[in-house]
């Protein structure tokens, strides 16, 4: 249909629509998972993005849930004393939501930017360092795999 501009629809004047493109493996894993082109299921870079922000989630259900008792402990007479430590409970959880969330994006950016060292050979993040039997070693959020520190440091 606009063969003579390149497949591009003109813009005014009949010039040619230069499309720019960001495509990177974020916005692609993004776009994946809102575009739900898998067959409803998630690939393992799903998976990744969703073992990265876990701990943020549930730290923020947790800071949720923490408001639900403060108002029995505000009316109470014997539980009055403890209100005033209690009701900053729920926004120390969801600061730390919050805090947890910019790390994973952070890391996430990182690793689509190719600035991260911490890389599996399939190309995922790995996680935090565990102990284990033959040294150190951390897992990868991609594949699951567990990789000795020998290989990461």
């Amino acid at each position: 249909m606009y063969e003579a501009c390149g497949g591009v629809p003109p813009c005014r004047g009949g010039e040619k629509w230069d499309a720019v493109q960001v495509s990177s493996r974020a916005t692609d894993m993004f776009k994946d998972a809102l575009n739900n082109r898998r067959d409803d299921y998630m690939d393992r870079w799903t998976w990744m993005m969703a073992r990265m922000y876990a701990p943020a989630v549930g730290t923020l259900v947790i800071g949720l849930l923490l408001m639900l008792p403060l108002g029995m402990i505000r009316e109470s007479p014997l539980l009055a004393g403890i209100y005033a430590v209690a009701r900053w409970a729920p926004a120390l959880a969801i600061a730390a939501s919050v805090i947890l969330g910019l790390i994973a994006t952070l890391r996430l950016w990182r690793w689509d930017q190719e600035r991260s060292r911490l890389v599996c050979e399939c190309g995922g993040l790995l996680g935090r360092e565990r102990p284990g039997r033959f040294g150190a070693y951390r897992k990868c959020l991609a594949c699951s795999r567990n990789v000795n520190e020998k290989y990461y440091t």
